[in-house]
């Protein structure tokens, strides 16, 4: 696998990686095909660069830095983030993403629960604008802002919707069984009832969570 680098604007998700085995995933080969923004968490960057990965950005802690400037030598540029006293590989991503102008981000991620933990905190003490999607190995979540989510799905299909603060009103179109204003404090499993496009209404943030297959 490979992904070479070109000229191209902020307008395609960057991707972050947090666990660069997944990039042989099937699911995450087409996003390579965009050449996104990469960025690389330092213990993932000689797993990355094995698999021929064009590296836009290495973060890492400041004890970090001689072990992996020679690593990315012959990426330049790279952007070269050193992470700040109590900030978070994922904190910085975002701090760095939403700076140079970037809207949205995949994270590559083995275990994404700890991270949308960490994202509901930044989300309710930032004010943070990025579009977030987790992927894992079999399953993917969108943090989705207030407002309507409208996607096709084939029929049959399950979703989990969640707040991604303590509770959100929500109304649905398109599942066997729909809610209209309802309040939702927990995760809610929803299944599509036909082939076609479904629609979320929120007024808060929410997790939008699907199998990947």
């Amino acid at each position: 696998m490979s992904s070479h680098h070109v000229v191209r604007e902020a307008q395609e998700p960057a991707l972050l990686i947090l666990h660069a085995d997944y990039l042989l995933l099937p699911h995450i080969s087409p996003l390579l095909e965009w050449s996104p923004f990469i960025l690389t968490a330092a213990d993932s960057l000689p797993e990355a660069l094995e698999h021929q990965i064009k590296i836009d950005g290495v973060i890492f802690y400041k004890e970090q830095q001689k072990e992996i400037s020679p690593l990315v030598a012959e990426q330049e540029p790279v952007a070269l983030i050193t992470l700040q006293e109590k900030e978070t590989i994922l904190s910085a991503a975002l701090r760095h993403l939403a700076r140079h102008g970037h809207s949205a981000v995949n994270i590559l991620s083995s275990n994404y629960i700890p991270l949308k933990e960490e994202l509901e905190i930044i989300l309710s003490t930032t004010s943070v604008s990025l579009n977030v999607v987790l992927l894992g190995e079999t399953s993917k979540a969108a943090l989705c802002r207030a407002g309507r989510y409208v996607k096709w799905y084939p029929a049959a299909e399950t979703i989990e919707v969640q707040p991604a603060l303590k509770e959100m009103t929500i109304s649905t179109t398109g599942f066997t069984e729909n809610m209209q204003q309802s309040l939702l404090k927990g995760s809610q499993s929803l299944q599509t009832a036909a082939t076609g496009v479904i629609s979320i209404e929120t007024d808060t943030p929410c997790w939008i969570t699907e199998e990947l297959y």
